[in-house]
């Protein structure tokens, strides 16, 4: 059941100064439309599911994408990248995990949850509860097309995505292997993703074998809270560590894991990161549009592009 909504319309807002013409790094045709907060009722949630809607402009059905924020980030800080999204035709929904700041808890509020469960909770549910955000939304009935849906996430959510679609994890409680995987996810996009963690299966990444776009920074590295600080390719693993087929990583040179503060940390410090988001922009919707919309010209992209010529050495986009 949902119980509250807030509908507005916006446009996505113009190109900023910096960004990189790629791709479509530059904002879409479609105008974009926002549903939040949607609230959804999530059995055995210690609050309900909020998330945030955004869906295009026209005639549907678009590619669905569901986002996973990085860890403790408030709400609404990735519109930069699914609004961009969208105005290049795809819904997306965004939902605030219960480890996000907004929800009002502290670490100790969270001790012994199991927030990475918590968050495939939440990402399996979101699909089941797609009649009732629908409804919720004005305008949003038959614009999903439920057939083609990617699972993406930042950081932390970047490992969500990833056992959406395949990479095997461990029970919190057990430490006994799990199956988490959702078959109605088809692919995934991982910005600043993470390597080898104790709850996920030893040697998993080698036998992750779905389509995957994974992003990373020379500056983008791997601090974890505990243990040691990872050089920066571990936040890549969904690339360099995953067998041939269907792979994109996108290195940005002395890119950051906030892009100088444009996604989840507005306060993260240094400059903001235009350029660099951009390219990231603009290759992801590369890879949505050649795995969701099978569309040539992104598949020729990913393909043949030489990105680092194309961006004066700021970017390389590898494939294999």
């Amino acid at each position: 059941m949902l119980r509250f909504i807030l509908v507005a319309m916006v446009v996505a807002s113009p190109a900023m100064a910096g960004v990189t013409e790629i791709y479509k790094s530059l904002r879409g045709e479609h105008d974009v439309n926002v549903a939040y907060p949607v609230a959804v009722d999530r059995p055995d949630r210690i609050v309900p599911l909020s998330v945030r809607v955004t869906w295009p402009a026209g005639d549907g059905p678009f590619p669905l994408v569901v986002f996973s924020q990085g860890a403790i980030c408030p709400k609404n800080m990735y519109a930069a990248v699914t609004d961009h999204w969208t105005s290049h035709g795809y819904v997306t929904i965004a939902p605030l995990h219960i480890d996000s700041e907004s929800n009002g808890f502290g670490f100790p509020d969270l001790a012994g949850k199991d927030l990475v469960g918590e968050r495939i909770a939440d990402m399996t549910y979101i699909l089941d509860a797609l009649d009732d955000i629908e409804n919720a939304a004005p305008g949003l009935s038959g614009k999903i097309d439920r057939e083609r849906i990617a699972a993406a996430g930042h950081s932390f959510g970047g490992q969500i995505a990833l056992a959406m679609t395949g990479l095997e994890l461990t029970d919190a409680t057990t430490n006994e292997p799990i199956e988490v995987a959702d078959e109605r996810y088809d692919v995934a996009v991982v910005l600043s993703g993470v390597g080898p963690l104790p709850n996920i299966v030893e040697g998993a990444f080698s036998r992750y074998d779905g389509p995957v776009y994974s992003s990373g920074g020379t500056k983008d590295l791997g601090a974890t809270g505990q243990g040691p600080v990872h050089p920066w390719p571990w936040r890549m693993a969904a690339y360099f560590d995953t067998p041939p087929g269907d792979k994109y990583g996108v290195v940005l040179d002395e890119g950051d894991h906030y892009y100088g503060g444009l996604i989840c940390r507005e306060t993260a410090g240094g400059a903001p990161d235009f350029e660099g988001l951009s390219i990231i922009r603009g290759t992801s919707t590369a890879f949505l549009d050649a795995y969701l919309k099978d569309d040539a010209e992104a598949k020729d992209f990913l393909k043949t592009t030489d990105v680092k010529a194309l961006t004066n050495n700021r970017a390389t986009l590898d494939r294999k």
